[in-house]
């Protein structure tokens, strides 16, 4: 074993204050100063909320492409009639309610209202069974060109008969 008596001589070795500056410099090199211990780094943070608002905007085109391509999919008949069936169904909501009991005046009477709207409430019902019963037949396939005009036909019907509640005041929108 060597003995370090040997090496070095008592006033080679450090003093005691010497001893602690030296240790007090290697420790606040060692350790960070003043960092708490929860710290963000402010340029991952910064990234990573890049990368999710990227992640986010993708996801959402991606959506909207594959939203767009199967609808371009669908043949023009079944997006006509899609149409139809959204403006009939926006109208249907504004019609849900009867008026208030007022009379209405038409070409050859004076007739109330109430009862107008309950006509013109059954001419709608008789309308959607028609439309119900051809897209039941188109439903197996069969999507003829008679068919379809016949179904544009009951559509337009509809929305006629809608947009005369309107006009009429029957509906107020």
């Amino acid at each position: 074993m060597i003995d370090p008596e040997q090496f070095y001589a008592p006033s080679d070795a450090p003093s005691a204050e010497s001893r602690r500056r030296m240790w007090t410099s290697v420790e606040s090199r060692i350790r960070p100063q003043g960092r708490p211990w929860l710290v963000l780094e402010r340029r991952s943070f910064a990234l990573g909320m890049a990368a999710s608002v990227l992640l986010l905007l993708a996801g959402f085109g991606t959506f909207s492409t594959v939203e767009r391509m199967l609808d371009n999919s669908r043949p023009t008949a079944l997006r006509v009639d899609q149409a139809y069936r959204s403006a009939i169904r926006e109208f249907e909501i504004l019609a849900s309610e009867p008026p208030k009991a007022h009379t209405v005046s038409t070409q050859d009477a004076v007739v109330p209202r109430q009862e107008v709207f309950r006509s013109r409430q059954d001419e709608l019902r008789s309308i959607d069974e028609g439309i119900a019963s051809l897209r039941a037949e188109m439903t197996s396939g069969d999507i003829s060109p008679v068919k379809r005009a016949r179904l544009r036909d009951l559509y337009a019907k509809k929305l006629v008969v809608l947009q005369s509640m309107i006009e009429q005041g029957e509906i107020t929108l």
